[in-house]
């Protein structure tokens, strides 16, 4: 191998690459009660080979963005973050599973401008987990989570590894110099134990050293030592050497509220050979607000009775007090009390100043009754809803239409129209049957009066006329018109029978629309 060939960057290395801590972290952070699981991966071009390893680590990758920064303005990148966190939040939605978001990166001002832009694009839900694979400089990496809401208050991790040491290398040469020269170039800070083994290779001789140093310098004096005392060094043929160093990451996350204020914990660690292990009782990806340990919160509030309502009192020493009350308070009351914490109410003049309070963290929370609507849904997410109320409508019961109407209304308006439409018809058809057959001699004539008034009167229950129709065609039409008045007649009596012992209320309106068009004048 080539000079230029051992100085291969330090990611590029089994165990250091992150992959399979990454694995471990999300696999000791599911939940057996979830049947499945979701991992988007958002990235920068500064970790190419550490999201490679990480993709083939994990089995559940659904989606993979990258944000491309070299030669792109600010404007521009800020445009691409937005653009694939609108994508990212529609892939959480869409997925009934635990959705954990991967985001890999070196570059504290693009974790900066993914926690800006994650806020605003509502990346991260009540049951989204973020896991954020970078490596910073503790200094770095305290300031990020303490001064970012995204990093401190949601449901995010940092797997970090602070010095990325070669873990396993192989190189092979033809002098003894690049061996030297090969050490040199060891970071000479290493820390924890260094196991490292020799193989002289000559023709003469077999030489293994096997050693235990403390660092990348000790190890670069033994091999002067070992190789000093080798037969035919200059004409060494083969070399090779292997380096195994510790590599760990540490996963670190935001307690904002903790016995010693907000303050950074380190939760759990992943070495080399040894897997991942806890060093406290909190769990990966903890719940911050179990317990606030007494701190004070800022909330917001509104007066709507019933649910908040504000009242002025006197105290003994004269001075003058508000008194809360109402369900919403009643709430207040008891989450502070179960979850340890205090609050202090800031007044507020408008609904709006409520809510861009908390928008603006300045208020903790709005103790609010807080109906869901569609306009909120865009703004906002409802992760559970505490209280189901309806809106009801209250008007008079409408009164009866007038007695005389009820003759009316035992038969639909269709009926009416057929009725007349046949009692019209009817005459007509019989005073033109009884025309044409007295022109050819059958029968007498029948004026068209009389064809009306017998119509209406058999069709209102009376006797016939004393001029009966002569003609087998006169009689047939009588016939089926004396049938069509009886059903007629029945069914008129029996629906106004009804109509008169059980009143007729008008229809209850149902919709908004049928609210209007009954209460409207």
């Amino acid at each position: 191998m080539k000079k230029a060939d051992l100085g291969n960057k330090q990611n590029k290395i089994q165990g250091c690459d992150g992959g399979e801590a990454v694995g471990a972290v999300l696999e000791a952070a599911s939940e057996p009660s979830s049947s499945c699981s979701s991992v988007i991966i958002i990235t920068d071009d500064t970790s190419p080979y550490t999201l490679l390893m990480i993709t083939q680590q994990l089995q559940s990758v659904r989606a993979i963005f990258e944000v491309v920064l070299e030669g792109q303005e600010v404007n521009v990148t800020q445009a691409q973050i937005s653009q694939v966190l609108t994508q990212a939040r529609g892939l959480c939605q869409a997925s009934r599973c635990v959705t954990v978001v991967v985001v890999v990166s070196d570059d504290p001002a693009f974790l900066a401008t993914f926690a800006q832009f994650s806020l605003k694009g509502r990346l991260l839900g009540s049951s989204t987990r973020l896991l954020v694979v970078t490596r910073l400089p503790l200094i770095q990496l305290e300031d990020l989570l303490s001064s970012y809401w995204t990093f401190s208050m949601m449901n995010a991790m940092f797997l970090n590894m602070n010095d990325a040491t070669a873990c396993s290398r192989q190189y092979s040469g033809n002098y003894v110099e690049e061996v030297i020269s090969t050490c040199r170039n060891f970071s000479t800070s290493a820390e924890g134990l260094v196991k490292s083994t020799l193989h002289v290779h000559s023709a003469r001789t077999l030489c293994t050293y096997t050693l235990h140093v403390r660092s990348a310098r000790t190890l670069f004096t033994y091999i002067r030592s070992a190789l000093a005392h080798t037969w035919h060094v200059r004409t060494l043929s083969t070399y090779n050497l292997h380096v195994s160093t510790l590599c760990k990451w540490t996963v670190y996350v935001h307690m904002p509220y903790s016995r010693l204020g907000a303050q950074m914990v380190r939760v759990a660690s992943w070495e080399t050979g040894a897997g991942l292990r806890l060093h406290t009782q909190l769990k990966l990806f903890p719940n911050k607000f179990l317990n606030f340990y007494g701190a004070t919160v800022n909330v917001t509030a509104l007066p709507y009775a019933p649910h908040w309502m504000e009242s002025v009192e006197q105290a003994a020493d004269g001075t003058h007090r508000k008194r809360y009350s109402g369900t919403d308070f009643l709430l207040l009351t008891t989450v502070a009390d179960t979850l340890n914490f205090t609050y202090n109410v800031l007044h507020s003049e408008s609904w709006d100043a409520v809510v861009k309070r908390v928008e603006e963290r300045v208020s903790f929370m709005a103790a609010q009754y807080f109906s869901v609507l569609p306009q909120r849904l865009e703004q906002y997410d409802f992760s559970f809803i505490y209280e189901v109320s309806t809106l009801d409508l209250c008007a008079a019961k409408p009164g009866l239409k007038p007695r005389w109407q009820s003759l009316y209304y035992p038969l639909a308006d269709g009926v009416w129209f057929s009725i007349i439409s046949v009692l019209l018809f009817v005459p007509v058809s019989l005073h033109m049957v009884n025309f044409v057959a007295t022109r050819y001699g059958v029968g007498e004539k029948m004026d068209a009066e009389t064809a009306f008034q017998m119509v209406v009167a058999t069709f209102l229950n009376q006797n016939l006329t004393e001029k009966l129709p002569k003609t087998n065609t006169s009689r047939v039409l009588v016939t089926a018109w004396l049938v069509f008045a009886f059903i007629i007649g029945a069914a008129y009596q029996g629906n106004l029978t009804a109509a008169l012992t059980l009143p007729k209320y008008p229809p209850r309106p149902e919709t908004v629309e049928d609210f209007v068009n009954t209460f409207h004048r």
